[in-house]
């Protein structure tokens, strides 16, 4: 049976209803089975728990340990608040949403990209990263024919390709660990990476941790603007196809399992009807075979 998983950074400023409304339409017409988001604010996360309340369930915290329920600000290493522009960096989060009819939770959570990956922390060697890197996960078993699979989402910092190298090697650590991962099944891992193909970090993933990129595996492959980083701005030029790149990744390990990766899909066309992108990046999702 075909699994489809689906990878989106929504951007957490600038949120309107039209905006907001134009995600979850783009999310709707993908009709994942499972889709991890990025950027998540607790805002966000509000809409989109509401938005498909009986449809999807979530599993995932803020990487500040926020929930929708309960919000705090970011800050740094230091405890100083993280401003932007002039406004308090909200709390973000990296969850993974998962059918209800067709999926079971065995297990989930977030973990920290550090050497506690069980408490809010960074990595000893993470000293240039604002914030701490988080992986948040659910381990799911289809009630169709009982297969059992991890989905994992995460998001790598922004600014430093070392603090990049650092947190994936971090992440693969977790999941080779089986205290925290069932390394017996198959795992998928989405993202915003903000590593590019020619990048340490993604030479790191597919090479040492054993990752398989869809984009490139995939039997059919629709990416018509070689990139899912559109560089949007909102109400001003819109997508910009000239410097599009490629940011954002489903990959999966199959730990033995009989997997395969059939199609990959960056949705360029998910601009409607909002008129332009309702983010900075685009949607991406695979489909898999997994027996």
């Amino acid at each position: 049976m075909t699994l489809r998983v689906l990878s989106y950074n929504v951007y957490y400023r600038q949120l309107t209803p039209e905006r907001m409304r134009a995600v979850e339409a783009n999310i709707r017409a993908a009709a994942p089975d499972v889709f991890c988001i990025q950027e998540c604010t607790m805002e966000w996360y509000r809409y989109f728990l509401e938005a498909f309340a009986g449809e999807y369930a979530a599993v995932g915290i803020g990487r500040y340990g926020s929930t929708v329920d309960h919000e705090v600000d970011q800050v740094d290493q230091n405890g100083n608040p993280i401003v932007y522009q002039g406004q308090k960096e909200p709390d973000m989060a990296n969850p993974v949403f998962y059918r209800v009819d067709r999926f079971e939770l065995l297990e989930g959570g977030t973990l920290w990209l550090s050497d506690t990956p069980e408490t809010l922390s960074w990595s000893e060697n993470e000293g240039k990263s604002l914030f701490p890197g988080i992986l948040s996960y659910a381990r799911l078993c289809r009630r169709s024919d009982g297969a059992v699979f991890t989905v994992a989402n995460t998001h790598l910092y922004f600014d430093s390709e070392s603090v990049r190298l650092i947190q994936a090697g971090q992440l693969n650590g977790l999941l080779c660990n089986p205290n925290y991962f069932d390394v017996s099944h198959p795992v998928f891992l989405t993202g915003d990476f903000n590593a590019e193909p020619t990048s340490q970090t993604y030479a790191y993933l597919t090479g040492t941790a054993g990752m398989t990129d869809a984009r490139v595996a995939a039997a059919d492959r629709t990416d018509p603007w070689g990139g899912t980083y559109n560089n949007a701005f909102f109400g001003g030029a819109g997508a910009d196809m000239t410097t599009c790149r490629q940011f954002d990744f489903c990959f999966s390990k199959s730990n033995g399992a009989a997997l395969t990766v059939d199609r990959y899909v960056v949705r360029t066309d998910a601009c409607a009807p909002f008129g332009a992108s309702p983010s900075d990046h685009f949607p991406v999702y695979a489909d898999y075979t997994l027996r």
